[in-house]
């Protein structure tokens, strides 16, 4: 007779919430938080002529941007995180029989790809800002046979995750998946 075992998946996913869940989950505010932020960003590196935009989290201990405008932005990533997080939890609830979170984190808190002498660096920047992203590394748990073959079990999860999370959020990027041990 078989027995069972637990197979874990560890996930590293980006997930983009489409501009229409945005507006009606979290309303204007999030929709214009980008434009706002890097506005207040770009002059910042201006003035400062930085050849770099800061990371938000670099004016929590530097004044240079509102602290109002930031305080809000976090509260938003944070609504927004928690919400992408109980989205992939309820739709994970039928493929696997555990889902948990390792790392959780706002797109918009990690550190623009743009520069300022990039051709549509404001644009590029206001993109960025805006709190659609949501990076996270999920582990799923699976009850399987104990003779399943462990080989690729990587690429089954992924389809899984994909297939049950595809209509919930606009993107999904899956940047590393791997078996992990107990």
């Amino acid at each position: 007779m078989a027995g069972i075992v637990i197979i874990k998946v560890s996930l590293t996913v980006t997930t983009v919430i489409s501009t229409e869940t945005l507006a009606q989950e979290f309303g204007e505010l999030a929709l214009g938080m980008g434009s706002s932020l890097s506005d207040q960003v770009s002059r910042y590196a201006r003035e400062n002529k930085l050849g770099y935009y800061p990371a938000l989290d670099f004016f929590k201990q530097n004044q240079g941007i509102d602290q109002e405008l930031l305080d809000t932005a976090e509260h938003i990533s944070w609504l927004i995180c928690e919400w992408a997080q109980r989205q992939i939890r309820f739709q994970l609830r039928e493929p696997f029989s555990h889902v948990q979170f390792d790392q959780v984190q706002s797109v918009a808190y990690s550190m623009p790809r743009v520069r300022p002498n990039m051709p549509r660096a404001l644009e590029l920047l206001s993109d960025h800002f805006t709190p659609d992203s949501v990076r996270l590394t999920v582990i799923t748990s699976s009850i399987e046979r104990s003779n399943v073959n462990l080989v690729g079990y990587e690429k089954l999860a992924v389809h899984k995750f994909r297939r049950w999370l595809d209509t919930v959020f606009e993107s999904i990027e899956i940047s590393d998946a791997h078996v992990i041990g107990d």
